[in-house]
């Protein structure tokens, strides 16, 4: 292929290095790869715990998926950070120059790695991302804000008030699965669709 297109499908893969050598193994010498997924840092520094669900196997960082693609003989040229989703990475990917697990070796391309690359790289080393430090306090945080709601949930029942939901998004799911929101919470879910 000249070119693969990934749009919200890699975090879906359960075996992330038989994906990533799959695009290496349809990939034309000169050939190009852009994924789009959910970005890590983004889902724990804004919280967004409703973001996972069961389809999201995997969530990345820049700096895991570096050492994944090379793995493949594939290297991360460019990167673009976009607001989609509460935060998500693009990534775009070719062969590698020096690509050792390639079986067709193509020309090293004339394009050179653009500095967002090592831009994000440096700002993942500056947050520690491949410390568990990093990912220690997300649960608490989520714990807080699910403290938080449920606290205000009571207060406006026993206050008498009505409280509905609209919206049966997946997120919306996530939200009442792991906050134990049911019937006696909740007077009626509306959804327009």
């Amino acid at each position: 292929a000249d070119l693969i297109l990934g749009n919200n499908v890699f975090a879906h893969a359960p075996d992330t290095n038989d994906f990533v050598a799959g695009l290496a193994r349809l990939l034309k010498p000169d050939g190009r790869v852009a994924l789009e997924f959910p970005y890590a840092c983004d889902l724990i520094e804004h919280v967004e715990f409703d973001t996972i669900y069961h389809e999201h196997v995997f969530y990345f960082t820049l700096t895991a998926l570096v050492p994944l693609f090379a793995r493949h003989g594939l290297e991360i040229f460019d990167v673009r950070r976009l607001p989609i989703h509460g935060g998500s990475l693009r990534v775009y990917a070719r062969r590698a120059a020096q690509s050792p697990k390639s079986e067709v070796q193509g020309p090293k391309s004339p394009v050179q790695a653009s500095p967002s690359v090592a831009a994000l790289l440096a700002e993942e080393t500056a947050k520690g991302v491949a410390s568990p430090r990093y990912y220690e306090d997300f649960g608490n945080r989520v714990r807080r804000i699910r403290d938080d709601l449920l606290g205000l949930l009571r207060e406006l029942k026993a206050a008498g008030k009505s409280i509905a939901a609209y919206g049966a998004s997946a997120k919306g799911s996530t939200l009442l699965n792991f906050y134990g929101l049911g019937a006696d919470t909740l007077d009626f879910v509306a959804d327009r669709s």
